[in-house]
């Protein structure tokens, strides 16, 4: 299997904006992270935040920007990729094409796999049938 490069840069951002929302859907709870970020004047919506990674950025969006870059115990540290910033490499990783046509594929095997089960299942409980009948 081939893999495509990563083009990425590793930039150094202020972080404008992090908070968590609390999704819930029946007895099932999910966060969602949303972490705004500034670089060279431009602010990004930083993609692929991880749960780990959000206490990081709440605590660097509570500091002054000029305490952000000077801070040795907290990294600012993002990923900067054609154009959008990523909290970590593997978005950068699964944010492409081919990741999408690699999952779509994935799922077709998925779907042909328990179709082509099903098949062998009813062939199987026939035979057993016809056999009991005779």
């Amino acid at each position: 299997m081939q893999t495509r490069d990563l083009s990425y840069e590793p930039v150094k951002v202020t972080v404008v904006s992090a908070t968590q929302t609390r999704r819930t859907s029946g007895k099932y709870r999910s966060y969602v992270y949303d972490v705004v970020v500034e670089y060279e004047g431009k602010k990004y919506e930083l993609i692929n935040v991880k749960s780990g990674e959000m206490i990081r950025y709440e605590a660097l969006a509570n500091l002054a920007p000029e305490l952000q870059h000077n801070n040795p115990y907290m990294d600012n540290t993002v990923y900067f990729s054609e154009g959008k910033m990523y909290s970590n490499i593997d978005g950068i990783r699964t944010d492409s094409r081919e990741f999408d046509w690699y999952m779509t594929g994935l799922a077709g095997i998925c779907v042909f796999g328990f179709w082509h089960l099903m098949c062998v299942v009813y062939e199987v409980d026939k035979k057993k049938k016809d056999e009991r009948s005779i």
